[in-house]
């Protein structure tokens, strides 16, 4: 498995900075990631990992 995937850079940079800032940023992130609120940086992140992981699989699945 490739130890390297490829992300949103911008996604990437908004979660790096909640973690390394106030606590208050990361909570908001956390609880924007939902449904009804569309595009939020953890969201992106995650499904740019399980798409770089369905990638890596050989037969395509999980």
């Amino acid at each position: 498995m490739n130890e390297k995937i490829s992300v949103n850079k911008e996604a990437l940079r908004q979660v790096l900075q909640a973690l390394v800032g106030p606590p208050h940023l990361i909570l908001e992130l956390q609880v924007l990631n939902s449904p009804l609120f569309p595009g939020n940086p953890i969201e992106i992140l995650v499904d740019d990992y399980n798409k770089a992981i369905v990638l890596s699989e050989p037969d395509g699945s999980n």
